[in-house]
């Protein structure tokens, strides 16, 4: 999902959390979790691309989500914050530091929300960045 569906739909979360914990630096740290996880996609266009220009990653990573370009240098590439490997470090840090349980939960929302709405097969076996390094080597 784009980042604006994202974002209404993290909103919308956040009001929910924040009628349950009525905290709101519970519901603040979960908004921005959800949304800031992202980040992962700028920095791999700054490792393919040897560019730091904001706007152009955005143009190309919005080429790429409408189909009008399909990967970046001739393949598709794990982002950190979105693999399995991500989630399982977060949550027990979690377990650590309670601090850290709306930053998981926010960014386990948003990877429910991309699995919701990602055709499965655009992001076949990228999710793990064990299995991308097996498979492919750390290039």
């Amino acid at each position: 999902m784009w980042w604006k569906g994202h974002a209404i739909l993290t909103l919308i979360m956040s009001v929910f959390t924040f009628i349950i914990t009525g905290n709101i630096t519970f519901t603040i740290l979960f908004f921005l979790s959800a949304i800031v996880i992202d980040i992962d996609h700028y920095f791999l266009y700054i490792y393919l691309v040897k560019d730091f220009n904001i706007f152009k990653a955005y143009n190309l990573i919005n080429d790429i989500r409408l189909g009008r370009r399909y990967d970046v240098h001739g393949g598709k590439y794990p982002v950190v914050f979105h693999s399995i490997e991500f989630m399982i470090i977060i949550f027990l840090i979690s377990l650590v530091f309670p601090i850290a349980i709306p930053i998981t939960l926010g960014c386990y929302f948003h990877i429910l929300i991309d699995l919701m709405t990602i055709n499965p097969e655009r992001f076949k076996n990228i999710y793990s960045l064990t299995s991308y390094v097996y498979k492919n080597g750390f290039k």
